[in-house]
């Protein structure tokens, strides 16, 4: 792998005042850096229905009685049913032969990489065909939406990283960590970080075309990927990279603000690849939330046990702590508030059990 930096002055990161940092629903733009439609080889993405429209009766029905029940259930119940979670899909039923043999590829030895789910990369043909990465289709049906949850790149999987978002088309990475958290590498520097830097990677051209802030806690850069296409032509493809460092490692965020944002901003872009540093909690977690949004907004009644229970048999200990799951439920409470389903006072008893138990570090 061999890198460029070669700045363009021209070019810089651009600060933008987040307009949704005070409302998590209704009015979020989903078009973040979209391809260019008069190229003709950008590589466009599959329509994917946004799941904030204003819902419809049956979708009010199933998000009113959804809410109804996990207020009834109290925080301590969920915490067991998390607990039920860990005996239901344990590591042993899960087969794992290609992590074992990979295990330089691997960036934690406790965190398998499932089998029958795993990304196999065959581009190019003439290289080894592992990453430790999950495709998560099929939790709920008729989701059209493809995404991978993955590890973040280590040293040597750099370029394998690189040649899964080439060969899956990936329109978007949602990146869920920092390079560095709490003097800690999470993650390798993996794209170019400033705008008009390059890197060569695998045969692959990729540009950092522009950056731009939100403040608090989102970077959104803009990146351009030449590359071999089938045809034998170079092939011109557009990819998303979103960065939220608004989540603590293994914990949950203070608010639901940046989640649903997040998801809001990213809901139409298709297919995903998203990754935190192992790839299971913070990432396990995001996904399982758009996933139980999804659910809400198409009409059906939703038990993110079953979610997550699903999500983890395609992508081992995804949501990993018990605060995690509860963090779900707050959410899609939320999420059902933005909606005028529920008002807050409704969701103010269950909110002061779920904030207690979060500040004591209860489990």
């Amino acid at each position: 792998m061999s890198s460029n930096k070669n700045r363009q002055s021209s070019q810089a990161v651009t600060v933008r005042r987040d307009p949704t940092r005070a409302r998590c629903s209704k009015e979020i733009s989903t078009n973040g850096g979209a391809a260019e439609s008069n190229k003709k080889k950008v590589i466009e993405p599959a329509t994917i229905p946004p799941i904030d429209a204003v819902p419809t009766e049956r979708s009010k029905i199933v998000m009113r009685r959804f809410s109804t029940i996990v207020m009834a259930k109290g925080v301590d119940a969920l915490l067991q049913e998390f607990n039920d979670l860990k005996i239901s899909c344990p590591p042993e039923s899960l087969r794992h032969s290609s992590f074992d043999k990979n295990l330089d590829r691997n960036r934690y030895k406790d965190i398998i990489c499932v089998e029958d789910t795993r990304v196999q990369l065959t581009w190019p043909s003439t290289t080894q065909d592992y990453i430790h990465a999950n495709w998560v289709t099929g939790v709920i049906p008729d989701l059209h939406k493809q995404i991978i949850c993955t590890q973040a790149p280590i040293p040597a999987t750099i370029v394998d990283f690189w040649r899964m978002v080439w060969q899956e088309k990936a329109y978007v990475i949602l990146m869920l960590c920092c390079v560095m958290e709490n003097g800690k590498k999470k993650c390798e520097q993996y794209w170019p970080e400033k705008p008009g830097e390059t890197m060569n990677v695998a045969g692959l051209t990729i540009t950092n075309d522009r950056v731009d802030i939100y403040k608090p806690d989102l970077q959104y850069t803009k990146i351009i990927i030449t590359g071999p296409g089938s045809d034998g032509t170079r092939r011109r493809h557009v990819l998303n990279h979103v960065l939220w460092d608004g989540w603590p490692d293994k914990g949950v965020p203070l608010s639901t603000t940046g989640a649903l944002r997040l998801i809001f901003r990213t809901q139409t872009m298709n297919p995903a690849i998203v990754h935190c540093s192992a790839g299971v909690g913070r990432t396990g977690t995001i996904v399982a939330l758009e996933l139980c949004m999804r659910t809400l907004a198409a009409g059906c009644e939703l038990s993110v046990y079953n979610v997550v229970k699903e999500l983890r048999q395609r992508r081992f200990l995804a949501c990993q702590t018990p605060h995690q799951y509860l963090y779900i439920h707050r959410a899609l409470l939320q999420y059902i508030t933005s909606k005028n389903i529920m008002s807050a006072e409704e969701a103010q008893k269950w909110a002061i059990e779920y904030d207690n138990i979060i500040k004591t570090g209860a489990q």
